[in-house]
């Protein structure tokens, strides 16, 4: 038995590299670096700043950041043909969630939860915290339902359950998410690419994108001092420039 099945992985590789192919992958990884990196600069824990309002603001950033670069890229209104690269790529949002179509699938950004370093916690990670991320998982369960699979703990589709039929062609799986973690130990980040699953199994298969090692440049750097002596609570108050009231002048023959 393998941790994923086989004939997802094998889809999955496949939709990852039509996903390099079109500039996805390194355009999202591009932002996320620097999104990790600026917030991190500005992180004030001292202040209450938490790990969880961290990554909130950084999965609210990147969407906007992503959503609003291929937006940019869109035929200006009247133009008789397409800008360079928007052919391939299309954004929306859908109450709240991005939607990135390209290269047959749609895609969701997610970030995986703090503290967990550059490698998320597959089996805790549950689609049921979003709408979409949940709508996701369920289809690709419908689309892909194998008679027999090679993945641990993965249950065999019988034809008498819940009255659906083995369909054990994973070319179908077109739902996919494009987790990332950060860790601030030289703001590093990674990216990773999975096929959501619903069901006690979270995710058929899952490969990773990208992985900043120890002492590369994540983009905008961090600066350390900024998180031990400069942050908000310790700057100095600023001095109030006093200057003494000018008389109005008197009119001449007052």
């Amino acid at each position: 038995m393998s941790r994923w099945d086989s004939a997802a992985m094998k889809r999955l590789g496949q939709v990852a590299a039509d996903l390099h192919e079109v500039g996805v992958v390194t355009q999202v990884a591009t932002l996320a670096r620097s999104t990790w990196s600026t917030n991190l600069e500005r992180h004030e824990p001292e202040l209450g700043d938490t790990p969880l309002l961290l990554g909130l603001q950084c999965a609210e950033n990147l969407a906007q950041r992503v959503h609003r670069h291929y937006r940019a890229l869109r035929p200006a209104p009247g133009s008789h043909g397409p800008a360079s690269g928007t052919t391939a790529v299309t954004v929306s949002f859908v109450e709240r969630a991005l939607i990135v179509k390209a290269a047959g699938v749609e895609l969701q950004l997610r970030k995986a939860p703090a503290g967990g370093g550059l490698v998320p916690d597959w089996a805790a990670m549950s689609h049921a915290d979003g709408v979409h991320r949940l709508a996701a998982a369920d289809a690709n369960s419908l689309a892909y339902r194998p008679e027999a699979s090679d993945q641990d703990g993965r249950p065999s589709t019988l034809p008498s359950e819940d009255a659906l039929w083995p369909l054990g062609d994973a070319g179908a799986l077109r739902q996919v998410s494009l987790v990332w973690a950060g860790t601030e130990d030289g703001a590093r980040t990674s990216g990773w690419l999975g096929f959501p699953s619903s069901g006690d199994i979270p995710w058929f298969a899952v490969q990773p994108l990208w992985w900043d090692e120890a002492g590369q440049d994540p983009g905008s750097r961090r600066r350390e001092s900024s998180r031990t002596s400069d942050g908000f609570a310790d700057r100095p108050a600023p001095t109030p420039v006093l200057r003494p009231r000018t008389q109005p002048r008197e009119s001449e023959g007052a």
